[in-house]
């Protein structure tokens, strides 16, 4: 009402009163405290991540609060304050009504969808955080930028800007590369103009990625070999021997080292990228390795297999470290853990486990509902969350403690990537339908004011391989 301001300021709301309505001592509603002021004034503060959840507002399947709705708490006062700001002395209560979207405009509750745009083929995001590119069905590109919680359309690509999935920024955020069959073309993100393409692979391009420090780019092709260019230029460095199939190529920490793998395929293959040899090949699989994921220091690779176990390899020799076993499906997906303490891995028997990075230890079980199959698992960049995707939902997991937290869902298809922001309060995720839906994973009390400007770490693939 008129007498009252709202004001959202370190994830509360405050309800400035400014006027005086006498002193007050209580407040009855979860989440709602108050306090007076020597002028006569007294604020209510708000926590609307628990207040929301105490009156227990519906959602739609957008995650969106029934706006129709007002909520009231009581506090002991003096006076009673009417909607119209109107003072009674005739009772000891004062009564504070507040339209719930007034909240909902400050507030910032965990674990729900704030954002929706299209394209859902495939997606990046900028290290600055503030684009994104789409790749469309058709096969067109698109850029965006997101502020405040609000999409806006970029200057385009120049109309010959196509993609067939996969699309990527570099590290630093200058260019854009995208795959059209056996040629990768870069663009330049601020003119939207093409900047370099990268052509000599014979056949159909399977997967490419940019080096940590964005000086060089690797792509593998179902003609059988693996190449690296100068991003910059487009000049081809090296041709590695690979295989006539699908794969997916991962960079070592450092970039020294590519390591790549092959659906169908139960080993693993590492090279060093200056001599041009193969330094080991990983095998001990009894089936094919559905993912593998290099630990933060570089010297361990961790694989997940078909043959239902995850392995632990000496990433430099080659040498087996142990096999952790208790999946009783096969294992899809495998992440280290920012620390590099712990592992985590995905399967389609519907868990989700934690092991000792270091000694194979099992740790915990997490269990979603019968049925689920877990494709992918990742952590959060700050390891407090651990994010698990099965087909249509997303699953968020206390990255300590194992808690679940919260199921995400809202997409109608197969989700195909995720993407976290690098302090862990977003994810990102794109989906077969047609969206790309932003999530908010901090309750509140911990958001700042700003909605999404940060870089982001993604997780995409055939079931979640590390490729943005």
């Amino acid at each position: 009402f008129e007498k009252m301001q709202l004001v959202e300021e370190d994830g509360y709301v405050y309800c400035r009163m400014l006027k005086n309505f006498g002193h007050v001592s209580e407040i009855k509603y979860p989440g709602v405290k108050s306090e007076s002021h020597k002028d006569g004034t007294w604020t209510v503060k708000v926590d609307p991540a628990i207040l929301l959840k105490e009156l227990g507002f519906s959602q739609n399947e957008k995650g969106e609060h029934d706006l129709s709705v007002k909520f009231r708490f009581l506090v002991k006062a003096p006076h009673i304050v009417s909607t119209n700001g109107v003072l009674s002395k005739d009772s000891t209560q004062a009564i504070l009504v507040a339209r719930v979207q007034d909240i909902l405009k400050l507030a910032r509750p965990p674990y729900q969808q704030f954002a929706e745009f299209k394209g859902g083929f495939g997606v990046a995001v900028s290290p600055d955080g503030e684009r994104i590119a789409v790749a469309e069905k058709d096969g067109s590109l698109s850029l965006w930028r997101i502020v405040d919680g609000n999409v806006y359309m970029l200057p385009q690509p120049e109309r010959e800007a196509r993609s067939s999935g996969k699309v990527i920024f570099s590290p630093d955020g200058r260019f854009l590369a995208s795959k059209v069959k056996d040629i990768i073309k870069v663009w330049d993100v601020a003119s939207g103009r093409q900047h370099a393409v990268l052509r000599g692979h014979e056949h159909i391009i399977s997967d490419f990625v940019f080096s940590p420090d964005g000086r060089r780019l690797a792509s593998l092709s179902l003609d059988g070999t693996v190449r690296v260019w100068e991003a910059a230029t487009g000049k081809q460095l090296a041709v590695l021997p690979g295989q006539e199939n699908i794969g997916t190529l991962h960079f070592s920490p450092d970039g020294k080292f590519l390591a790549f793998r092959y659906l169908f395929d139960a080993k693993i293959y590492l090279f060093d990228i200056a001599s041009r040899k193969q330094l080991a090949v990983l095998k001990g699989h009894d089936a094919f390795v559905w993912e593998m994921d290099f630990s933060p220091d570089g010297k361990r690779i961790a694989t997940a297999s078909a043959d239902d176990t995850v392995r632990l390899w000496d990433a430099r020799s080659g040498k087996p470290l142990a096999t952790l076993k208790g999946h009783e499906k096969h294992v899809f997906s495998v992440a280290f853990s920012p620390d590099g303490r712990r592992l985590a891995s995905g399967s389609a028997d519907g868990t989700v486990r934690l092991w000792d990075a270091q000694t194979g230890k099992p740790l915990a079980v997490l269990k979603g509902r019968e049925g689920e199959t877990v494709k992918t698992v990742t952590y959060s960049p700050d390891g407090r969350y651990i994010v698990s995707k099965s087909d249509k939902i997303m699953r968020i997991w206390d990255g300590q403690s194992g808690k679940h937290l919260a199921m995400l869902s809202g997409h109608e298809a197969t989700i195909s990537a995720l993407a976290f922001s690098p302090d862990g309060r977003y994810l990102a995720s794109t989906s077969a339908d047609g969206a790309t839906r932003l999530w908010r994973l901090r309750s509140s009390e911990e958001n700042s004011a700003r909605i999404f400007r940060t870089r982001f770490y993604c997780r995409t693939g055939w079931f979640g391989g590390k490729s943005c």
